[in-house]
């Protein structure tokens, strides 16, 4: 144990030099430009810490012999090296790039003396990466500027090798201007001078600059990469037109409103509330500050759920594969389980004598020897039972606890609808969402949010466009007035927003016509001003379509935001949402419109039906006469009789005795 932890304080002494080497490349790495005494000096320290590696190798390796278990020592190792290879490449290209400089400094004639200069005028330098220019006005200031730099301005390149940079740098429409120039020394001023007329259009160069501050894409999801590109784009463009002129230190407050149209819808409301922190108006220093720091936020954010994703995943797969092992084993592991009842080697729900008892003699006992009462197996409670329900009724009991109780009491799904009055709509709040079919591939379902159901419904025409498999159901659909229809289809279908990232599995009962038109008319928006800045869920909701899903209450909450606006009197209200604003409420319309209420109510009455079939198909043996049977069987047995022959006698007719009688 003494020798471990010497061997640790001795490594703890490696990694302290790994960050102390570090932290001076990031110095080195802040500086512009590397003097020769400075690439010495990086070059003497890079050997020095090469060879640490070798005495960092020899001590880790006895320490990974003289543990029991091996592998954190393992991961030691390897995150030692990860970082100790990352700062010899780095301190390497730091090198690389320093010698490239100097030699480049050295060719250009930056030491002073005719012939020294003379002396390398005839030196062909080393490949050089120049910016590409394909023509883009956008390209063209930083590619003019670079190149005047490293070449148009350098008096140690002759002509000719400045025209062949020149055409290596240019292509697409860019290289056709100088095309027809001959390749010799004196054209190369003329070819520089006809790039420039056609390009160093001051106009040209502003209008499209301005053009694509206004032409950055709205930003539909708030992400850290489309914060920044947002932020990359509005600066490069302003360092352009400061250099073209224009008084863009005064064009704060147009920015800044031009920019914030363009956030998400998150982001933006963020910002308004910053802004109405501060006390003076914002500059556009501080709204990049703020879209800088709200970048960093949701890249840390982003980077944590990563992180928790491959955990779940890897806690999932661990999951399985000791659940595996648990199933392979219980042959072993039964021995040790004991009867509450009989005491004998088997499980509650296996035991003939607990059977035997009443159903209420059964639940006392199961409650009282602490096992679940779904799976009648110790360990766990009903709650957090992954078997299924019991077999007579949707309740988490096990079918040996199952009472006729039970079964009467039905699980109940209403669903409400729309009301309409003579000179109002009630909007209801649909939404357009995505949903893979059994191809994966996505299509788009108009979906109908209703927290008064209990159930999730898909009408059986997009079903079937889905080609999703279905699975057993008995359930029947009750509506007004108690009219139903039975439902023998449930599907499971996964739903995605069209505007965030939100995602949602849907168990559905399958039925033929979720709803009527929604809405039953066509609205009339031309009174219903909708902010600009905010993005619907279902784009036409005034328009009369059909409901492909509906949304019950157990993902309706799920799916609701906190925020809502109010448009005002007699007006509907947006709700903020996973899948966009909807749009929910009174709207007033002419009273020329029919109005449909609808409501349905989902029972699951498996047993109750069964009961029935059974009771049809059989013949009772007791049945209660009503009282003209009584009489007419008592007058049968009265005066009715079987002669000598067997056959049955009634009483002589009055009529036909009189009737002979006459006759004689």
């Amino acid at each position: 144990m003494a020798d471990i932890k010497s061997f640790i304080k001795k490594r703890a002494s490696f990694k302290a030099k790994l960050t102390q080497f570090s932290s001076y490349l990031n110095i080195v790495q802040s500086c512009e430009k590397l003097s020769e005494v400075q690439l010495i000096e990086i070059e003497h320290r890079l050997s020095t810490f090469e060879s640490l590696y070798e005495k960092y190798d020899i001590l880790q390796t006895e320490l990974e012999e003289a543990v029991d278990d091996p592998s954190e020592q393992y991961t030691e190792r390897e995150e030692f090296e990860k970082q100790y290879y990352s700062l010899v490449a780095t301190a390497r290209h730091l090198i690389g790039m320093a010698r490239k400089h100097l030699s480049r400094d050295a060719a250009f004639g930056v030491e002073s003396g005719t012939s020294h200069t003379h002396k390398h005028t005839s030196v062909r330098l080393p490949k050089i990466d120049l910016p590409k220019f394909s023509g883009s006005y956008h390209d063209w200031l930083e590619f003019r500027d670079t190149f005047i730099s490293i070449i148009h301005n350098n008096e140690g390149i002759d002509n000719i090798n400045k025209l062949h940079y020149l055409r290596a740098s240019l292509k697409g429409s860019a290289s056709l201007i100088i095309d027809n120039l001959d390749f010799r020394s004196d054209n190369y001023d003329a070819a520089w001078k006809l790039l420039c007329s056609r390009y160093d259009n001051k106009r040209l160069l502003v209008n499209n600059h301005v053009q694509a501050i206004f032409s950055v894409q709205n930003i539909t999801k708030e992400s850290s990469k489309s914060l920044r590109h947002i932020v990359d784009t509005t600066n490069k463009n302003l360092r352009a037109l400061f250099t073209l002129g224009q008084p863009v230190q005064h064009w704060d407050t147009l920015i800044i409103y031009i920019m914030v149209n363009k956030l998400d819808q998150v982001t933006n409301r963020e910002w308004e509330e910053y802004r109405n922190s501060l006390s003076e108006p914002p500059t556009l220093d501080i709204f990049i500050n703020f879209i800088s720091n709200r970048a960093d936020l949701l890249e840390t954010l982003e980077e944590s759920r990563s992180l928790k994703s491959k955990t779940e995943h890897q806690q999932m797969n661990n999951h399985s594969k000791s659940k595996t092992f648990s199933l392979t084993c219980e042959p072993s592991s039964s021995k040790s389980v004991s009867c509450p009842v009989c005491k004998d080697n088997h499980f509650l729900f296996q035991c003939e004598q607990f059977r035997n008892l009443s159903v209420q003699a059964k639940l006392k006992k199961a409650q009282s020897s602490n096992v679940c009462l779904n799976c009648l197996r110790p360990g766990h409670t009903a709650q957090k039972c992954k078997l299924g329900h019991c077999k007579y009724c949707p309740e988490k009991h096990n079918t040996l606890l199952h009472t006729d109780n039970d079964s009467n009491s039905n699980q109940n799904i209403v669903l409400s609808a729309s009301h309409h009055t003579a000179s109002k709509v009630v909007l209801l709040s649909t939404a357009l969402v995505g949903v893979t079919d059994a191809e994966g591939r996505p299509h788009t379902a108009r979906v109908l949010l209703d927290n008064g159901s209990t159930a999730n419904f898909v009408s059986e025409d997009f079903c079937r466009k889905l080609r999703i498999p279905t699975y057993f159901v008995a359930s029947r659909v009750k509506g007004i007035n108690n009219q139903s229809s039975d439902c023998s289809q449930g599907c499971t279908l996964s739903l995605n927003s069209l505007n965030e990232d939100f995602e949602v599995e849907l168990d559905c009962h399958v039925i033929a016509k979720v709803s009527s038109s929604v809405p039953s008319t066509y609205i009339d928006t031309h009174n219903i001003c909708l902010p600009s800045n905010i993005v619907l869920a279902d784009p036409r909701f005034y328009t009369p379509s059909s409901i492909d899903i509906l949304v019950g209450a157990e993902v309706f909450w799920g799916i609701i935001g906190m925020n809502r606006i109010s448009l005002g009197k007699n007006m509907p209200t947006l709700l903020e949402s996973k899948l966009g604003w909807l749009i929910t409420g009174v709207v007033h319309q002419p009273n020329n419109f029919s109005n449909n209420s609808s409501s349905f109510m989902l029972t699951d009455d498996l047993r109750l039906g069964l009961n029935r079939f059974w009771e049809l198909d059989s013949i009772s043996s007791k049945h209660k006469l009503t009282y003209e049977e009584r009489s007419c069987e008592q007058i049968f047995v009265e005066t009715t009789y079987r002669d000598t022959d067997g056959r049955s006698r009634g009483p002589t007719s009055t009529i036909y005795n009189g009737f002979a009688a006459s006759s004689s």
